[in-house]
């Protein structure tokens, strides 16, 4: 843990207060308020994807949960980043997930950092924005985008629900070091839809990992920690 100036925790306070007012707002989370999840699967596959982020383990398939989302909830047709959430439950051990939180972005060696809206989850790729250090080396978790039949219908999460039920939705996770781009590490494989109320009961927290895969240092993240919790503590099913 990095020794956190007077600076970092006023920001964090900022972050906190700014995401708390909005989940009480919305009664939901504070971004990313609506959203479909699924069951699935993640194959990890050997390359130089997997090289950056040992940590994941070796190669192997494991279970996996999907929520896709738009970011701020914009009504349609306002554009809106959309969003891909993570959960690979006890990766690390009992307990101990591993979460990822993308957003649509670029991904180029230096525009995977910037966020742009997208109209299907068809979109090339999907980003974490925010540096992790994985065993010693800054990398960016991201993802590349899902199949053709993803464009299908006349909403991206219509055309998601289109490509799940051909079987065809899917994602390469993918991690970048610093000024790199992209390379996989396995095939996400959605499967069966989640009920609404257990999509609502999902959690998902990028500080849920393993020491050896842990975002960065820095005011940022230190952010990114405080609005987490706090968007969580006010949500009104915080104790459920």
């Amino acid at each position: 843990m990095w020794k956190r100036s007077p600076l970092d925790r006023s920001l964090s306070a900022v972050a906190a207060g700014v995401f708390t007012a909005l989940a009480k707002l919305r009664r939901a989370r504070g971004v990313h308020p609506h959203g479909i999840g699924f069951d699935g699967v993640l194959t990890l596959q050997a390359g130089p994807g997997l090289d950056l982020m040992p940590g994941l383990g070796p190669p192997r398939s494991v279970a996996a949960v999907l929520r896709l989302s738009r970011s701020f909830g914009f009504p349609r047709p306002l554009p809106d980043l959309l969003g891909v959430a993570l959960k690979l439950p006890e990766l690390h051990g009992p307990g101990r997930d591993q979460d990822f939180l993308l957003v649509s972005a670029f991904d180029g060696r230096l525009s995977k950092y910037v966020p742009v809206p997208a109209p299907r989850y068809s979109w090339r790729a999907y980003s974490s924005l925010l540096p992790y250090r994985s065993n010693g080396r800054i990398v960016l978790p991201g993802a590349l985008g899902a199949s053709p039949a993803a464009a299908y219908g006349h909403d991206e999460m219509a055309g998601a629900l289109h490509a799940a039920q051909h079987g065809a939705l899917r994602f390469a996770l993918a991690v970048a070091p610093a000024l790199g781009r992209f390379a996989a590490v396995g095939e996400l494989r959605a499967q069966q839809q989640l009920a609404e109320s257990a999509v609502q009961a999902l959690r998902f927290n990028p500080f849920h990992t393993a020491e050896s895969i842990i975002p960065a240092a820095g005011p940022l993240n230190g952010m990114r920690r405080a609005a987490y919790a706090a968007s969580q503590r006010a949500r009104p099913d915080a104790n459920q």
